[in-house]
């Protein structure tokens, strides 16, 4: 029999629009906030909230408001309790929906995941420096903002203001310890159930579900506590990866990453092993790349720079030579020689400026003793995308810091994404055939990646819609 909504409550300064989700205990509204006109989300609990629950809820809404701005936490915009004694909380609206409806569709591909488990480690991080554990990471608590990013969302005020006594994580995704002790989990836990949702991306539901098919909670319970982590069965996930997410769900809590920003760091350094980029971090007060990818780039950086001058002795030597062969031929047929000493001069300078000399406006190349961090990798602009006559999508965009050696790598989001689906081009555009795009709309991801394998902080996103 289908659940029956409940009425939307009239909040001061929203207008409902309609339902989102709903749930056993919460519904889900999507309201017009009056004056600024944006979309907002609108979690209404379900049950009526006592005095003592409701203060306790307002004790975490203010707590979620002091949480440090992030990128990859939702954004919290008020709470309260309806005219009905009920609890809301309104919230950033995610319209890409939530993680859980993703991997009802498709899983993540290698790269994709791993963007996205940078970005999530980097919100763990920062409300864990903030003293808040989250408790309840999950791939239904992972919503896709507009701009096609992850954010976290639900950070233990549900838990708060229903059972005190609950460890807050549900079973799929709860820790061991916590599932044999009922305590409330740390930080430790946290990593472990973030481990859990990336992995989860990859095989499209829970570790122990995905890999031993328990028949009820009590048994999925049981093979969390006492048996391994299933090995993900997929040919073009790395090792390295596999690797990564086990040590974040080890099941001895003091055998995984020591912070959630470790974490992050290992998902950076298997992008970079693997891809030569990685994904910036946001967490206050940390470097956006690890160190250990930073030297590397600063070794790699000034060896690159001498094998390019070597070239360019090369090609200095061979165009002396060639000047000097025609000048000695020139000489012996009798040509005039001041002629060809001016003719000579001017091809030094011509093979030269082909290669080293700086034009009217063009950009030295980098020294390679660049600090560190000097330069954030822009994310293009004015990407666009439409469809052609012949059914293909086209998208091109602007490089508003062109340097030598850039590239550009792209791939596709929502409904169409399939594993493995990443791809390098020079150019600022590319087209994706007609066969590959029966749906109403089409969207992209597009980062730059310059020579010395940076990457775009923030990729740009746009899609194709068919009028």
């Amino acid at each position: 029999m289908t659940q029956q909504v409940p009425q939307p409550p009239r909040l001061a300064g929203y207008s409902y629009v309609r339902v989102l989700g709903h749930g056993s205990t919460a519904t889900v509204y999507l309201y017009r906030q009056q004056g600024i006109e944006r979309d907002v989300a609108v979690k209404v609990s379900v049950e009526q909230v006592d005095g003592r629950i409701a203060d306790a809820f307002r004790a975490e809404a203010r707590a979620m408001a002091a949480l440090p701005s992030h990128p990859s936490i939702l954004s919290t915009y008020d709470a309260g309790v309806t005219d009905d004694g009920r609890y809301y909380l309104v919230f950033e609206y995610a319209p890409g929906g939530t993680l859980k409806d993703v991997l009802c569709d498709h899983v993540l591909d290698v790269p994709h995941m791993l963007s996205m488990g940078v970005h999530l480690a980097g919100a763990v991080a920062t409300a864990h420096r903030a003293g808040i554990v989250h408790r309840d990471i999950k791939t239904s608590n992972v919503l896709i903002t507009g701009q096609q990013l992850p954010a976290l969302a639900d950070f233990g005020i549900a838990v708060t203001a229903y059972d005190h006594s609950s460890t807050g994580y549900s079973l799929p995704w709860a820790p061991p310890e916590t599932l044999r002790t009922g305590g409330a989990g740390g930080e430790a836990a946290d990593i472990y159930s973030l481990g859990a949702v990336l992995y989860a991306s990859l095989v499209g539901t829970s570790p122990f579900e995905y890999g031993y098919h328990p028949k009820t909670a009590k048994e999925l319970a049981k093979l969390i506590m006492t048996q391994p982590l299933p090995t993900i069965q997929r040919n073009d996930v790395p090792t390295a990866v596999c690797e990564t997410l086990a040590r974040a769900m080890a099941a001895n809590a003091d055998d995984r990453y020591p912070s959630a920003l470790a974490f992050a760091r290992a998902l950076q350094q298997v992008q970079f092993e693997l891809y030569g980029h990685a994904t910036s971090l946001s967490v206050e007060g940390a470097d956006p790349y690890p160190a250990s990818i930073v030297r590397r780039q600063i070794t790699e950086r000034p060896l690159a720079a001498r094998q390019r001058g070597r070239y360019r002795k090369a090609w200095m030597v061979v165009g002396i030579t060639v000047a000097l062969l025609t000048l000695f031929l020139a000489v012996f047929m009798g040509f005039v020689l001041p002629g060809l000493d001016t003719h000579a001069s001017g091809n030094q300078t011509v093979v030269e400026g082909s290669h080293g000399a700086l034009r009217n406006g063009e950009r030295p190349e980098p020294t390679g003793n660049e600090p560190p961090g000097a330069s954030v990798v822009p994310s293009p602009q004015q990407l666009s995308g439409s469809f052609a006559e012949n059914g293909a999508a086209h998208f091109h965009w602007r490089n508003p810091d062109p340097r030598e050696g850039d590239t550009y790598v792209w791939s596709r989001i929502g409904a169409a994404t399939t594993p493995g689906a990443s791809h390098v081009v020079d150019s600022t555009e590319f087209n994706i055939p007609a066969d590959q795009t029966n749906q109403a709309q089409v969207c992209v991801r597009v980062s730059i990646v310059r020579a010395d394998r940076s990457m775009s902080a923030q990729p740009a996103t746009a899609c194709a819609v068919r009028k």
